[in-house]
């Protein structure tokens, strides 16, 4: 058994926390705490890289929130700070593992993933006629922080990792409802690291003790297959007492032997050795969540951008299925489109003139000609209302009063310009 010592000082190089700092970001460098840190980035980076040398750091506090679907769980996230130390652990400590790894254990890491695993066990589905499905009852919250520590110090013994392995596995010890010693956050890097590690030699001892030739394991859901439904049972006995040693549990309601031609609800699809469908449970979960993401961009709450990303993510998904109708019928379904805008503000039946004694653009006296777009702009960004320009404007929806002699906020102009309707507080004015 080959040991690495001395990993330590990699994790607190410069250029590793540098590398953990553009890997953390990504796809978070709008959010606040990553705008400050990376606003003094040096700075931060070398205070990060004497606590860690000096053994001086402390994690922060963790953000707890719940995410519904696919089912309502409390997930942790650390502060960005955090999450850098997270990511250089990482760097340094996967590739140690990645060669334990068996090849057939397909969460979080380079190359695998729920795809991968669907195929996967379509590939085993046609050469057995039987599976074993099972999962872990709360796997996160049942880790045993002892456990762990021995596991990682047998094949790297090295003081500052451990030390700093278990620093952040106390940090659950402070979150509410935590016990004491058992336990990594949903939702840190890390922990999904951790969850591998935990269960390596589990995997070892189903591929080589069991003889196994047909396993797969994501996180905690796992599936074994075989010819004979007996040796499943038999594997689920072994399973379940393997697995006592190490604090875990077997779900009593989620351990099942049925033949492969019923299909098999696994990563999200209902796999049949023929073919592949999106679970229903799945779909309906995409489906609410396309309309949520069409009415947030009706409303300019997200960008063209953003939807196209979760659109592409979505499809990314289910086209590993047989979903063209499902794929027809919910984009048909949900249109994606602006709220109405007023295309230009009219003026009718009265003359638009410049107050005296306020800036802005001359504006000439005009009968039903376009509202002037630089009027709108210096209208919203600056305060008071288009300088203090008289008259009644009518929009798209009908008629909104501009000043008059009174001041009227920058909201109400951007109210009254941007959404265009007539219960904004408009009234006429004398002119």
């Amino acid at each position: 058994m080959k040991t690495h010592k001395n990993l330590y000082p990699q994790v607190w190089a410069f250029e590793n926390l540098l590398a953990a700092a553009k890997k953390a970001q990504r796809g978070k460098r709008r959010e606040p705490d990553v705008y400050a840190f990376n606003a003094e980035l040096e700075r931060n980076l070398l205070e990060l890289q004497a606590e860690l040398r000096d053994r001086t750091w402390q994690p922060g506090v963790y953000r707890d929130f719940y995410v519904y679907e696919p089912k309502k769980r409390l997930v942790s996230a650390a502060p960005y700070r955090d999450r850098v130390v997270h990511h250089a652990l990482c760097r340094v400590l996967e590739p140690v593992w990645e060669r334990m790894f068996i090849f057939d254990s397909y969460a979080c890491r380079v190359g695998k993933g729920t795809h991968k695993a669907a195929d996967r066990y379509t590939q085993f589905s046609r050469k057995a006629a039987y599976v074993l499905k099972c999962d872990i009852r709360k796997y996160f919250e049942h880790v045993d922080h002892a456990i762990l520590l021995d596991e990682i110090g047998r094949y790297v013994p090295d003081g500052g990792v451990l030390w700093l392995v278990k620093t952040i596995l106390n940090s659950n010890d402070a979150r509410p409802a935590a016990k004491p010693g058992r336990g990594i956050p949903i939702g840190n890097l890390t922990s999904q690291f951790f969850a591998n590690v935990y269960l390596n030699r589990f995997d070892h001892w189903v591929k080589e003790e069991l003889q196994a030739r047909f396993y797969i394991r994501y996180v905690d859901d796992f599936v074994l297959l075989s010819a004979d439904k007996s040796v499943l049972h038999a594997w689920l006995t072994a399973i379940e007492e393997k697995l006592a040693g190490r604090g875990l549990t077997v779900h009593p309601a989620k351990r099942n032997v049925f033949p492969v031609s019923e299909g098999c609800d696994f990563m999200g699809y209902r796999i049949w050795p023929s073919h592949r469908r999106l679970r229903p449970k799945t779909g309906y979960h995409g489906r609410r969540k396309l309309r949520r993401l069409a009415r947030r961009y009706a409303g300019g709450e997200v960008s063209l951008a953003r939807v196209r990303s979760s659109v592409a993510a979505w499809l990314g998904h289910v086209k590993h299925a047989d979903t063209r109708g499902l794929r027809r019928a919910v984009l048909g379904g949900v249109p994606f489109a602006r709220s109405p805008r007023p295309s230009g503000v009219m003026f009718r039946d009265f003359e638009f003139r410049h107050a005296e004694g306020r800036g802005g653009p001359e504006i000439p006296k005009q009968r039903g000609s376009a509202f002037p777009s630089v009027f709108r702009a210096s209208a919203i960004q600056d305060s008071g209302v288009g300088h203090g320009y008289i008259g009644i404007a009518e929009t798209q929806k009908g008629m909104t009063a501009l000043n008059s002699g009174f001041s009227v906020s920058t909201g109400f102009i951007r109210s009254a310009l941007l959404d265009g309707g007539p219960g904004h507080g408009c009234r006429r004015v004398p002119g």
